[in-house]
């Protein structure tokens, strides 16, 4: 998980990212159970938040989230920080 946070970093497209964050959201759910899981994955989430750039490219990271928490709710309070960091920026961004 750490791993492909550096390499999202790096990334150019934001397809990339996204891509990167379904990896992690994978190994999240291998690697940890319950409560560990939905902590790990909000971390992650937010981080990959303040990687992506550009409104159309955060708007489709919004889209992913929406529909993580309509598969399962408990994303729901996981997700709120990412999904707060994804609308701010998009209302902030010049593009």
């Amino acid at each position: 998980m750490d791993r492909c946070s550096v390499i999202a970093r790096r990334a150019d497209a934001s397809t990339e990212i996204t891509d990167l964050f379904a990896v992690i959201m994978e190994a999240c759910a291998v690697h940890h159970a319950g409560r560990a899981y939905h902590e790990v994955v909000s971390e992650y989430a937010a981080r990959i938040c303040f990687l992506v750039n550009g409104t159309e490219n955060l708007s489709r990271l919004d889209d992913i989230l929406d529909v993580l928490v309509q598969r399962d709710e408990k994303h729901a309070q996981a997700l709120a920080r990412a999904r707060a960091i994804s609308r701010t920026k998009r209302g902030r961004a010049p593009y």
